[in-house]
């Protein structure tokens, strides 16, 4: 049923047809996500079931997902602007993120493992709060 409920929820927004628009898939119990529309820029599928990061259209910039079972972020894309990812299940957040990108990781063990120089200019710019947080930046 919630899956069902996913799905209408995303051919309305497609009728509606404004990229604008966050497409909230929130509180259905899913266990994985629908086929996205191409144009989406905003998405919140907080508060489901889901224990890995979805492939997402490359259109997608602002993402919430908090109060998943999430572990891992293999599969976040790296052009995001936001990434809400308070309350799943993480271990470590990913360094392929872009320099831009605004992470919240609250109530996470949060590991920033093998940053790369690169990163290493920008690792104070993402916010976290209230988590547990240990950074380990080779050569710093």
């Amino acid at each position: 049923m919630s899956f069902d409920e996913a799905c209408r929820l995303v051919a309305r927004w497609m009728i509606e047809n404004d990229p604008t628009q966050t497409l909230d898939l929130s509180c259905l119990q899913l266990t994985h996500l629908p086929v996205l529309p191409e144009n989406l820029v905003r998405l919140n599928f907080s508060y489901n079931n889901l224990t890995e990061f979805p492939k997402l259209p490359l259109s997608v910039r602002h993402i919430e997902c908090r109060y998943n079972k999430i572990a891992e972020l293999e599969c976040v894309p790296a052009h995001i602007d936001h990434l809400n990812i308070a309350e799943n299940h993480l271990a470590y957040t990913p360094y392929l993120l872009s320099k831009h990108t605004t992470l919240t990781s609250t109530i996470n063990p949060v590991l920033v493992r093998d940053l790369s120089s690169a990163h290493k200019d920008y690792i104070m710019d993402m916010f976290y709060s209230e988590s547990l947080v240990t950074t380990m930046l080779h050569g710093m």
